[in-house]
């Protein structure tokens, strides 16, 4: 009945190394032990050897090497405690070909294996570390559920799932039929997936690529929200969202509701800027196109109550600052239901309009002028007016002829001086 002694101890004293106590049965439990006292082993092992050894070890030719078993609840079947200073393992489970450690559960919303950190400074409640391969795998053949799954408790907010990567990528998900990669939240202002770039250098935030789809796609079901949406927020301005492409179109957008935009600027900066603006370097700011009969490749709307511009066109370099052509249509069209449709302020130019010289002199007077290479048409309308003063004579009639693309300005009389005819075909 000493305290610290054995009812039975076995001691191997010899050379090569062999067993203290052996127990063998041929049908029933090799060795056997069983306790009353709380906080104590049925079977207990002590390792003290110097290099360290097991305290405990159980071998199996085809079954379990070591099992535990318990009724109690929040109790292990088998505990192990790592108490070294250095730190070590509570547990090690290792195989040659197969599982090292191995956990099962049959209970709804348990862990087959659980791992819990309590330490001050924070640890990892589960850890997995391979060489050449994956450090924690995760598998499911439930619909609905995650092969790895990750949830944050904290109140001030956390990672529900975190990977961190020095060189390749932090986390990585694939799927042959769903989504590589989804995230979910519930919280206002917040995102399912948020990507974060802090390099000095800059990068992406979030990037998305395809080998035959598109790379990023965001869609909404929320009215005026957006199914992509960028801001950018730099103190000397950048872009909220930038398309680019080496042979294709740098931005698009495609709507199919009536009166809505596939692509819409807006400007709410109080200095007043660009809803949309267009550059090129070597070709056109910004180009529109429709197929639509009657409406318009580019359109400018003013709806101020003092009047603007609808659209308006500047050159700086001695250009164009509007343009209009058409091939068999009408390149500028001017409309007002109230005002002047035109209005022009400056020198005005036309292609179809000049002078022509009538070289009479006093040995030969002349009467009429042709002019050649003049667009007409059956409907055209030529004026011409003299620019100096003959008395007694004057622009008789003007007789186009359409077909040669030609004129005669044919004064009342011949003259014996030079007489410049402006003329001015409408039409």
């Amino acid at each position: 009945m000493a305290v610290g002694k054995s009812g039975v101890r076995g001691v191997d004293t010899s050379p090569d190394g062999g067993y203290g106590v052996q127990g063998t049965s041929e049908q029933g439990t090799g060795a056997y032990g069983e306790t009353l006292a709380t906080g104590r082993s049925g079977v207990e092992g002590v390792d003290a050897s110097k290099l360290g050894g097991y305290g405990t070890y159980g071998s199996s030719t085809n079954g379990i090497g070591a099992y535990g078993q318990t009724l109690a609840a929040n109790k292990s079947g088998v505990e192990g405690v790592d108490a070294s200073k250095l730190g070590g393992y509570g547990t090690y489970g290792n195989s040659t070909n197969g599982i090292g450690a191995y956990g099962q559960t049959l209970a709804a919303n348990k862990s087959g294996v659980k791992g819990v950190d309590t330490s001050p400074g924070g640890g990892y409640g589960v850890q997995g570390t391979s060489e050449n391969g994956t450090g924690i795998h995760g598998r499911t053949s439930a619909a609905g559920k995650s092969g790895v799954e990750g949830v944050d408790t904290s109140s001030v907010g956390g990672y529900g799932t975190y990977g961190n990567s020095t060189n390749g990528i932090g986390a990585y998900g694939a799927s042959s039929e769903g989504a590589g990669v989804q995230g979910q939240t519930s919280a206002a202002g917040k995102s399912g997936v948020e990507g974060v770039n802090t390099s000095p250098g800059g990068g992406y935030g979030v990037q998305g690529t395809s080998d035959n789809g598109t790379g990023v796609y965001g869609t909404t079901t929320t009215n005026n929200q957006s199914g992509v949406e960028g801001v950018d927020t730099s103190k000397e301005g950048g872009y909220g969202t930038y398309g680019n492409s080496t042979n294709g179109t740098g931005g698009y957008g495609q709507t199919a509701a009536a009166g809505k935009s596939g692509v819409e600027g807006v400007d709410t900066s109080p200095g007043g800027g660009y809803g949309v603006q267009g550059t090129s370097e070597n070709g056109t700011g910004v180009y529109g196109q429709t197929s639509v009969a009657g409406k318009s490749g580019v359109e400018g709307v003013n709806t101020s109550s003092e009047g603007g511009m609808g659209v308006s066109g500047s050159s700086q370099g001695g250009g164009i600052g509007v343009q209009g052509s058409s091939v068999t249509g009408v390149g500028v069209s001017a409309t007002s239901t109230s005002g002047p449709a035109l209005q022009v302020e400056g020198v005005a130019s036309f292609s179809r309009s000049g002078s022509a010289l009538i070289a009479g002199t006093t040995a030969n007077p002349e009467s009429s002028v042709t002019v050649a290479g003049v667009p007409l048409s059956s409907s055209s309308l030529i004026l011409a007016t003299p620019q100096v003063y003959v008395p007694t004579v004057g622009v008789a009639a003007v007789v186009p002829d359409a077909q040669a693309g030609a004129f005669t300005i044919y004064l009342t009389g011949p003259v014996g001086v030079s007489v410049e005819i402006a003329w001015f075909v409408i039409g």
